[in-house]
């Protein structure tokens, strides 16, 4: 960013994060699987993003933004892996009612 001359700027978070997170159950461990399933979506938007953005870009920051999509992508299968062993079982009915 200091390269680039970027100022950094402090974002908010999105209303569809907020949203879900206003949904997230109050007892565990479903307060944990629901709070794992919310940060899958956000980690896959996020994906939606990198891939949207990298063909626009620079060589370097195209590099660096298709290895972000990379780790995100990681992230929210592990974000899953975990609310459905916490679950011990399926997590997709609760996941379509979070998003």
């Amino acid at each position: 960013m200091q390269r680039r001359d970027i100022p950094y700027v402090k974002i908010t978070a999105s209303r569809y994060a907020k949203g879900m997170l206003k949904e997230v159950r109050t007892h565990e461990p479903l307060t944990l699987i629901d709070k794992l399933i919310c940060g899958a979506y956000i980690e896959a938007r996020s994906c939606e993003r990198f891939a949207a953005l990298a063909p626009y870009l620079d060589d370097d920051l195209q590099a660096f933004y298709l290895s972000l999509l990379r780790s995100e992508a990681r992230h929210y299968q592990d974000y899953l892996t975990l609310a459905e062993q916490i679950a011990a079982g399926d997590i997709s009915e609760r996941g379509a009612f979070l998003w």
